[in-house]
């Protein structure tokens, strides 16, 4: 499996180099973002296979092949019985079956439901597990009736991401932290000129304001008097454009609240705030 297209993905790249920024421990370096790009990995693979209505499979055909590739680090658990509520078709109890298997790079845990039911519950359903707590679920996979042969080609696919991700730790990871690190320098650029503009342009306005730099973006919060503050955001893209826009409403909205005589308050309209209010003048008619 092809991995090395990963190493030049931006929006991979911007990812990992803010994880480096974020940091609670200050000594993390680069070379400590391997489990940051190995859950990049896992959360991006999914993989489809067919629909068989007459299959007649079970966790222990799963079990055989598994084995049969040498898959170390297989743990079973149980047998564990469920009540499905009002899914049941016959309102008895069902069994599922769930184990854990460990490859060497990660997680899956598999949960197989024995009954034939056509609905919304799958037969087969694979959870891609965080590589060292196990505690999230990164990627999950669903898939109704399968034969022995998809099983198969399942376990090789698994198997080939497994051999796909050592080839790409040894061969391109290397090559991806200097292209993380030429992000990390970029984005750094990208703020110091941000800061400067502001800086440079703000000069004389009187306008007093914070700079907090965030991941794709410059957080920018305005006093604009009357014990009234606005936030605007610069992005790191075209931010030369949106700083005269913004520096230009910011004093028009200053003028404004200083010349008026009434109260001014300037808030987001959240999901509560949106639902309390009947909007007028929305172009609809007034009971849509």
């Amino acid at each position: 499996m092809d991995l090395s297209k990963l190493k030049t993905n931006k929006r991979i790249l911007k990812s990992l180099a803010n994880s480096l920024k974020d940091s609670y421990n200050r000594k993390k370096t680069i070379d400590d973002l391997w489990d940051n790009m190995l859950n990049q990995i896992l959360v991006q693979f999914k993989f489809k296979l067919p629909e068989n209505p007459d299959t007649e499979n079970t966790m222990d055909d799963l079990k055989a092949i598994l084995a049969e590739f040498d898959i170390n680090g297989l743990r079973i658990r149980e047998k564990q019985r469920r009540y499905n509520g009002i899914w049941a078709t016959n309102g008895k109890y069902d069994e599922s079956e769930e184990i854990t298997v460990d490859f060497r790079n990660f997680k899956i845990k598999v949960l197989y439901d024995p009954d034939s039911r056509h609905c919304s519950w799958s037969r087969l359903v694979i959870d891609f597990l965080e590589p060292k707590t196990s505690a999230n679920i990164l990627s999950t996979c669903r898939y109704e009736k399968t034969d022995r042969m998809d099983l198969r080609r399942m376990v090789m696919m698994l198997t080939n991401l497994d051999n796909g991700i050592d080839d790409f730790r040894e061969n391109h990871w290397p090559e991806m932290k200097t292209n993380i690190q030429k992000q990390q320098k970029l984005t750094l650029m990208a703020e110091n000129t941000i800061e400067l503009l502001l800086n440079g342009k703000m000069a004389g306005t009187g306008i007093p304001y914070v700079i907090e730099k965030q991941k794709t973006r410059v957080k920018v919060t305005f006093d604009v008097g009357k014990k009234t503050m606005v936030e605007m955001a610069v992005s790191h893209k075209n931010f030369t454009e949106q700083i005269d826009k913004i520096i230009n409403a910011v004093k028009q909205l200053k003028e404004f609240i200083s010349t008026s005589d009434m109260q001014i308050h300037i808030k987001p309209i959240t999901v509560s705030h949106g639902a309390r209010y009947h909007w007028l003048n929305t172009g609809q008619p007034q009971d849509e």
